[in-house]
């Protein structure tokens, strides 16, 4: 799968989390420090996050008590990059910046970077621990 053919099943995807307006379930620590994503239907994306951190472990706290859903999705610069702005109690909320490095729901799975990467990744991460 080319570059832009994973851009637009990314992009398809996350457009229709937002149009469908799917409620986020959760929001936590992925593996290495991504944040993760988890929405209702099953949907997983893992997100290197930019700008809006902070905003996006408030919307993590507060999708304990409110119904927080994706409410609209603009492709950024570069291949992998979007801006997403979540919602809750019907207001558009926060705004953040981030880079999808893998989608995961019923019917599409994209793992944005290369699982070579992932492995250096792991690799580099157990050597400074072990440190």
């Amino acid at each position: 799968m080319t570059r832009a053919e994973r851009k637009r099943r990314v992009t398809a995807g996350l457009v229709t989390l937002a149009r469908r307006r799917i409620r986020v379930a959760s929001i936590r620590p992925g593996v290495l420090g991504d944040e993760l994503v988890e929405f209702v239907d099953g949907t997983c994306v893992w997100l290197e996050v930019r700008d809006g951190t902070s905003a996006l472990r408030r919307l993590a706290a507060a999708s304990a008590s409110r119904d927080v859903y994706l409410c609209r999705i603009e492709p950024c610069f570069g291949c992998s990059w979007y801006q997403m702005s979540f919602a809750h109690d019907g207001e558009v909320g926060s705004t953040v910046l981030a880079r999808v490095k893998q989608y995961e729901s019923k019917t599409i799975w994209v793992p944005w970077v290369s699982i070579s990467r992932w492995r250096r990744q792991l690799r580099d991460q157990h050597d400074d621990h072990g440190r």
